[in-house]
This record gives structure tokens, sequence and C-alpha cells, in this order.
């Protein structure tokens, strides 16, 4: 699914696929994205951008999520997303949501645990910044965790 809205300041472009590694075809959850890009380029630590929901009817134990994204720093869930019409320009982002926590061992994203059969997550401005107008994509991968 790819989605892209334009705004006079940010475009955003969603983008969500399955995992790349070589994964059963049954932990892959069906996931989409909404993306709501900001309406400013001041933004503040928190605002969210984005929302992301994942369902899978397979028991499982829960959902782990990351993005295509080069990673801002060591922790989990956090990226920096590089401009499409000019790669100096740069937008900070994490993932959340309620019951998710960060994943170190394989991917980096986050994890959440739960055999519900409906989650969500979101995507969020990493710390206060002065975006530039630019078109920047995000791409997300979700896996279903299986017994």
């Amino acid at each position: 699914m790819k989605k892209k809205i334009a705004l006079p300041l940010l475009i955003a472009t969603a983008i969500c696929l399955p995992a790349a590694e070589a994964q059963a075809a049954e932990t892959i959850p069906e996931v989409t994205l909404n993306i709501r890009p900001p309406q400013d380029t001041k933004l503040r630590d928190g605002t969210v951008i984005g929302r992301g929901r994942m369902v899978f009817q397979e028991a499982h134990s829960g959902y782990l999520v990351w993005l295509n994204a080069q990673k801002s720093t060591s922790a989990p869930g956090r990226y920096v997303l590089t401009g499409k019409r000019n790669s100096a320009h740069q937008l900070r982002i994490r993932l959340a949501g309620e019951g998710w926590s960060g994943e170190n061992k394989d991917r980096g994203g986050i994890v959440r645990s739960t055999s519900a059969t409906r989650a969500s997550f979101q995507i969020v401005i990493d710390g206060n910044q002065q975006a530039v107008a630019d078109e920047y994509v995000i791409t997300a991968n979700a896996l279903a965790i299986v017994p």
C-alpha cells in the first residue's frame, strides 16, 4: 500500500511491505498505514503523524514492527527519514503506542506481547525540530510472533 499526501510544507509517502526476509506467509499480518503530515514545519516532540493498524487471525503471542529507515540512535524504534528531493532534509521520528516496547535483538523496532487479533501503533515526531518541506518515505514492516 502506498499513500502520498501533498501539503504546502511537508509531503509524506507511506508504504506497507511484508518482511523482506524469507518468512512464512502466515506470520505476516495485514498492515495499513494512515499518515497525517504536519501542517507546519515547526514540529513538537510526540506529535502523531501516522497510525498503523495490524490484523492477524491466526494464533500468535505478539507483533513486531519496524521501519526501513536509517536509525537515529541505538535506541529501538527511532529513525531518521531523508527527503527525496534533498538528502540534507531530515525528519526524526519514532514508533510508539500503548503496550509497545523496544526490540533490540533483530530489527530494532518495537514489540508488543498480545494475542489480540488487532493491534495499532503510532508514528510520532522524535524531539522538537524544524522540518523542511520535502517528500519523506515511510516504509513499515510487521510480523506476528507465532508460538
